[in-house]
C-alpha cells in the first residue's frame, strides 16, 4: 500500500529519536497503509541494530620484550564474538556441542566391549553364539524357511475299524484303562498289581506297583457279567462296551449312533488315541482296533 520512500520518510524519523519511537513509527505506518485502501492485513516488524563493540588496538609491547622477541610474528587478537540476544556481552569462546554420532558409536562400542567380555567367560553363551550364528548362515545359504502346512484335522465321527489285535503279551484287569499322549496306554496287570504303560508299538514304557497308588483294589465278589464302560476321544465321540452283549457302541457328542463293533469275548474298559485308534480289554487281553479313515475326494478337472 505504501512506496518505499514514505516507508523512509517514517523510519528516518525514528531512527534517532528514543526506543520507544519505534512503536509510533509501526503505527503511522499501519494507519498510512489503511488509508491507502488496507487491502490485505497489515503486519509491521521493526527492528532497531546496534552496531558491535569497536575494536581496540593492542598496545605495544615494552621495549625490554621487545628487543626478546626479534623476529617472531606478533599474533593478531581474535575478533569477538557478539551475541545477538544480548549485545553487551561478548563469547570469549564458542560453546562446543556433542555430536549425537559420536554418542551413539560410543554407546555401541561399550555393547560391544560388554558381549565379548560375557562370551570369553561363559563357554555355554559361546556355544548358544555359534549355533545361532550356524542358523543364521544355513538360512542365508538356503533361503527362507518355509513352515510345513498343519496336519489336517481327522474326523473321527467318519472313521472305521479293522479287526481286533492283541496289543502288547500281557493279561491286564478289566476295569483299568486310560491313554495320554505323552505317557502312553496305562492298565492294571492282572494278578501283579502293577501299573504299567505302553507305547504305541506296545512296548513296556514304566511299571509302578499298585499298592504305592490310590486306586480300588480289584472286587472280591465274582464280576457280574453284565457291565459296561465308557470313553470319549480327542473329538468328544463317545465309546460304550457292553460285557453281555459283546459289542462296542460308538456315538456322536450329539447322541447318534454312529456304529457297532463287535467280535470280542468280553469288552471291558477301553480307551481312545488322538489318531482314533481304539484299546479295549477283551476278557484281560489288550486289543487295538486300528482306524481307517476314507480316502479323500480326487477333485475333477475344472
Amino acid at each position: 500500500m505504501l512506496p518505499d520512500a514514505e516507508i523512509e520518510a517514517a523510519l528516518g524519523r525514528a531512527a534517532n529519536g528514543p526506543e520507544a519511537d519505534l512503536d509510533k513509527a509501526a503505527r503511522a505506518l499501519v494507519d498510512a497503509a489503511n488509508r491507502r485502501g488496507g487491502a490485505d492485513n497489515i503486519t509491521v516488524l521493526l527492528a532497531r541494530s546496534q552496531a558491535a563493540p569497536a575494536r581496540t588496538a593492542a598496545a605495544p609491547p615494552p621495549a625490554g620484550e621487545a628487543s626478546g622477541r626479534r623476529g617472531r610474528r606478533s599474533k593478531a587478537a581474535a575478533p569477538a564474538v557478539v551475541d545477538l540476544d544480548a549485545p553487551e556481552r561478548a563469547a570469549s569462546s564458542p560453546r562446543r556441542r556433542t555430536s549425537p554420532l559420536l554418542v551413539l558409536l560410543a554407546l555401541l562400542g561399550l555393547a560391544g566391549l560388554a558381549l565379548a567380555a560375557a562370551l570369553a567367560l561363559s563357554p555355554d553363551l559361546r556355544a548358544r553364539a555359534r549355533v545361532l550364528l550356524a542358523g543364521a548362515a544355513e538360512t542365508r545359504s538356503a533361503g527362507p524357511v518355509i513352515a510345513p502346512p498343519p496336519p489336517p484335522i481327522l474326523d473321527l465321527t467318519r472313521v472305521t475299524y479293522g479287526r481286533p489285535e492283541t496289543f502288547g503279551k500281557f493279561l491286564a484287569r478289566g476295569d483299568v484303562l486310560a491313554y495320554s499322549a505323552k505317557g502312553g496306554l496305562y492298565f492294571v496287570g492282572f494278578g501283579s498289581g502293577n501299573v504299567a504303560a505302553l507305547s504305541r508299538t506296545g512296548e513296556v514304557l514304566r511299571t509302578r506297583p499298585l499298592a504305592e497308588l490310590p486306586l480300588a483294589p480289584p472286587p472280591s465278589t465274582p464280576i457280574p457279567p453284565s457291565r459296561t464302560f465308557f470313553a470319549t476321544d480327542p473329538q468328544g465321540n463317545g465309546y460304550i462296551s457292553h460285557t453281555a452283549r459283546k459289542i462296542i457302541q460308538k456315538y456322536d457328542r450329539e447322541g447318534r449312533l454312529l456304529l457297532t463293533l463287535g467280535g470280542f469275548q468280553r469288552p471291558e474298559a477301553l480307551a481312545v488315541d488322538e489318531d482314533g485308534n481304539l484299546y479295549v480289554v477283551d476278557f484281560n487281553q489288550i486289543k487295538k482296533l486300528a482306524a481307517h479313515f476314507p480316502e479323500p475326494k480326487k477333485k475333477g478337472p475344472s
